[in-house]
């Protein structure tokens, strides 16, 4: 996986660098809603906070900030940290 593409889909929300669902998905050729599933159903593996849920406010900021990701409109708002 190239590391630029990557880093292209990093972005600031909440305070913390964040690639969401969305990207992650694009990242890996799979359905948004599969990683979603992943993550709901491995949530164990995951570290404390390194999932977080875009407010509805949240959401709507990224959707006019950022033109690809207006599908995100109708996509749920899970997101996982970038460290």
């Amino acid at each position: 996986m190239n590391l630029e593409k990557i880093k292209d889909k990093i972005i600031l929300i909440q305070g913390q660098q964040v690639i969401l669902d969305t990207d992650v998905a694009n990242l890996y050729a799979v359905a948004t809603k599969h990683v979603n599933q992943a993550i709901r159903n491995n949530s164990d593996k995951f570290p404390e906070g390194y999932i977080i849920t875009l407010t509805e406010e949240d959401k709507n900021k990224v959707v006019k900030k950022f033109d690809h990701l207006s599908n995100l409109r109708f996509s749920s708002t899970s997101i996982t940290k970038s460290e």
